[in-house]
C-alpha cells in the first residue's frame, strides 16, 4: 500500500477521533462508496476462547466460537440499522474482556456507547468518556481504564461504573489512542502522539517521544500491548507521507529496546501477543507474525486493510477484522483458515 492511500485513512482517523460532527462526505452519501460504513475496528477473544467480540461502525457483536452464532450488544436506536452510517454515528473502537468472560468493556466514538456490557443480560454500565479510543482491564478485573482521543484524559473505573481516577492530558500527550494495563497490575501505558507510563492510579511517571526525528511530522501511535511477562511492551504507529510505520519494543521503565521499520507498509492498526509471549501479530495491509525480539517470521497479504487482530488463548489461531467488514481466522503461520464474514459486493 503506498503512502497516498495511507494518508486517506489518516484523514478518516482524524475525523472519527476528533469530532462528533458529521462530515460533508457523509452528508452527500458518498461514504458508502469508500466503505467507511463497513470498518470493523477491533476484535478480541475472551480468556478461554469460547467467545470473541467484534466492534466497528455501528457494530458490536459477540460470537460463540463453536457455532459462530452472533449477538449484537449495541443499544437499539430508531433509524439506525446495524452496520450503516446514519445519525447518530458510532464507532466501537476497542474492546477488552473481563477475566470472567461475561463482561466486555467497550470504547467508542460518535454516539456514546462507552461502558461495561454484560453479554448475557445485554445490560450496559455507562462509562463517561470524550471520544473513547482504547480500553483495558486490570489483571484482576477490579478496574477498567479508558483512554480519550478527544480531551486526552485517562479514566479508571470500578467494574460497577464508579469513577476512581480521571487523569488530565499530560504534557505532550494530546489525544490518547490506546491504553494497556501491565500484567502485574502496577503500571499502565497510554499512547497517542507520545508514550506515557502511569502508575496503577493513573499518575504519570514518564513520557517518551517514540520517534524524535519525526516530531515535526507527527507519526501517531495506534496500538500498544504489554508482553505477557510484563517486562516490556510493544507499540505500532501510523507513519506519515514521509516516514514508513514502525513497530517498537520498550522496556517497562520506558527505554527503547528495538524499532522495526515496515518499508512501504500501511499503518500498524493493532497488535496482539500469543499466550506465551513468543509471537506478536500485527494488523496492517498484511498479517505479520513477529518473534518477541522483533524478527519477522511470517506474513501474508490481506484482501483489504486489517484493523483488528487477536490471538486465540491456546495460540493455535488468529482472528482479524478489516476495513471492508471482513472477519478472518488465520493459522499461526499467517495462512487463512476460514473467512467468518465476507463483505457483500
Amino acid at each position: 500500500m503506498n503512502r497516498p492511500i495511507r494518508s486517506v485513512f489518516h484523514v478518516f482517523h482524524v475525523f472519527v477521533s476528533v469530532s462528533l460532527m458529521m462530515s460533508p462526505l457523509l452528508a452527500t452519501g458518498n461514504a458508502r462508496a469508500l466503505d467507511y460504513d463497513r470498518i470493523l475496528w477491533t476484535t478480541e477473544w475472551n480468556h478461554d476462547g469460547s467467545r470473541f467480540a467484534v466492534g466497528g461502525v455501528n457494530t458490536l457483536w459477540v460470537f460463540d466460537s463453536n457455532t459462530l452464532e452472533r449477538k449484537s450488544l449495541l443499544p437499539k436506536t430508531p433509524g439506525v440499522q446495524e452496520g450503516d452510517i446514519n445519525i447518530p454515528y458510532v464507532a466501537v473502537t476497542s474492546v477488552s474482556w473481563h477475566p470472567s468472560g461475561i463482561l466486555l468493556a467497550v470504547s467508542s466514538q460518535g454516539r456514546d456507547v462507552n461502558g461495561v456490557y454484560d453479554i448475557v443480560s445485554g445490560d450496559r454500565t455507562p462509562l463517561k468518556v470524550d471520544q473513547g479510543r482504547g480500553v483495558s482491564w486490570s489483571p484482576d478485573g477490579a478496574r477498567v481504564a479508558l483512554s480519550s482521543s478527544g480531551n486526552g484524559h485517562l479514566g479508571i473505573w470500578k467494574s460497577d461504573g464508579t469513577l476512581l481516577h480521571n487523569i488530565s492530558r499530560y504534557e505532550k500527550a494530546k489525544g490518547l489512542t490506546g491504553v494497556s494495563w501491565r500484567p502485574s497490575g502496577d503500571r499502565i501505558v497510554t499512547i497517542g502522539g507520545q508514550i506515557t507510563l502511569h502508575d496503577a492510579q493513573g499518575k504519570p511517571i514518564r513520557q517518551m517521544t517514540h520517534r524524535p526525528e519525526t516530531e515535526e511530522r507527527l507519526c501517531l501511535l495506534l496500538c500498544v500491548e504489554w508482553h505477557p511477562s510484563g517486562e516490556f511492551f510493544a507499540v505500532g504507529d501510523y507513519g506519515n507521507e514521509v516516514d514508513d510505520p514502525v513497530i517498537q519494543f520498550w522496556s517497562a521503565d520506558g527505554e527503547l529496546l528495538k524499532s522495526v521499520t515496515i518499508q512501504g507498509g500501511a499503518e500498524i492498526r493493532n497488535i496482539s501477543w500469543n499466550h506465551d509471549g513468543s509471537l506478536l501479530a500485527s494488523a496492517s495491509e498484511k498479517l505479520r507474525i513477529w518473534t518477541k525480539d522483533g524478527r519477522l517470521k511470517h506474513e501474508s497479504e490481506s484482501p483489504d486493510l486489517l484493523w483488528g487482530v487477536s490471538w486465540h488463548p491456546k495460540g493455535d489461531k488468529i482472528l482479524t477484522s478489516s476495513i471492508e467488514g471482513r472477519v478472518t481466522l488465520w493459522s499461526p503461520t499467517a495462512k487463512v483458515i476460514k473467512e467468518i464474514i465476507v463483505p457483500a459486493r
